[in-house]
């Protein structure tokens, strides 16, 4: 008798080889092999789909289970940045790129992204992600050896403004 994740690592196995161009499939496999135990063939799985560059929200979630469970989510997000760098008009890599920068804490890639896809939008709520980002790398670097008070708050200031400005345009309920 085969457990779960036995049994779902070969049918993920069987269904990657009928289907060997769906990035889906062979994330999914990877995931088995996770669950398995088996992180660094899961992880080889991960980097082979990350080579393609076709990483739809799917497939970039599923894959973060194994990245995560690696401790290389580092690595996914170096690849998701490459990808939304070469593919600057699709709005579904950049959001899996953003997604990707929040999971590793990148404050100031947040706030660029955030921007980008607020640009492309007009949807404020990636104004107000900028802001909380400026706003955590305010704390980050004060948390860094200095007194927050003392730090000249240039950052801090553009942030008010770009908060007033959008709450100006959409209200507070948004």
């Amino acid at each position: 008798i085969h457990s779960p994740p036995q049994l779902a690592s070969k049918l993920a196995k069987v269904a990657a080889q009928k289907y060997p161009d769906s990035n889906i499939i062979k994330a999914l496999h990877g995931v088995t092999l996770e669950r398995l135990g088996k992180i660094d063939e899961a992880l080889e799985i991960g980097r082979e789909v990350c080579k393609t560059g076709d990483l739809d929200e799917h497939v970039v979630n599923t894959l973060t289970i194994i990245f995560k469970a690696a401790s290389k989510l580092d690595e996914l997000t170096a690849t998701l940045e490459k990808v939304a760098a070469s593919r600057s008009d699709d709005l579904s890599t950049l959001k899996a790129f953003f997604g990707a920068c929040t999971r590793t804490f990148s404050f100031l890639k947040i706030q660029q992204i955030a921007m980008k896809l607020f640009k492309k939008t007009g949807q404020h709520k990636y104004v107000f992600w900028a802001v909380t980002s400026i706003y955590l790398q305010h704390l980050s670097t004060s948390s860094d050896g200095g007194d927050a008070s003392k730090k000249p708050k240039p950052m801090l200031q553009l942030a008010e403004t770009m908060c007033k400005r959008s709450v100006g345009v959409v209200g507070l309920g948004s």
